[in-house]
C-alpha cells in the first residue's frame, strides 16, 4: 500500500489496493503529558484539538501556538516554531510533548 502525502496540503492519504482510490490516512495521537488519545487526519485537526482542549483560551488557532510556543520557552526552554501548523506539530513531536501513531483508515 503507497501512501500519497502532499495531495493535499493538510492530510496524507493511502491508495487502497484492490479497489484504486484513495482515503484519509487516520493517525492516533497520544498526548505525552495527560496519556489523552484522539484520532486525527491532518496536522491542523491535531492543533485544533489541543486549542479546544486547552486551559488557557485563546481566541484564535495562530494565537493559541504562538502563546504555547512561548510557555514551551519559559518552562521547559524547548523551541517549538509556531509559524505553521506543519512545524508546530513537527516540534511537538520532536519535543515529546505528543506521539503520533499512523494507523489504516479503511481495509
Amino acid at each position: 500500500m503507497k501512501i500519497y502525502r502532499n495531495f493535499s496540503k493538510t492530510e496524507s492519504f493511502r491508495l487502497h489496493s484492490k479497489n484504486d482510490y484513495l482515503y484519509p490516512q487516520i493517525m492516533r495521537v497520544k498526548i505525552i503529558t495527560d496519556d489523552k488519545e484522539f484520532t486525527a487526519i491532518s496536522n491542523y485537526d491535531i492543533v485544533l484539538f489541543l486549542w479546544q482542549n486547552s486551559f488557557q483560551k485563546e481566541k484564535t488557532i495562530e494565537e493559541f501556538m504562538v502563546n504555547y510556543s512561548r510557555r514551551a520557552v519559559l518552562t521547559n526552554d524547548e523551541n517549538i516554531r509556531a509559524n505553521s501548523v506543519t512545524d508546530f506539530v513537527e516540534d511537538l513531536i520532536k519535543e515529546n510533548h505528543i506521539k503520533i501513531t499512523e494507523t489504516a483508515g479503511l481495509n
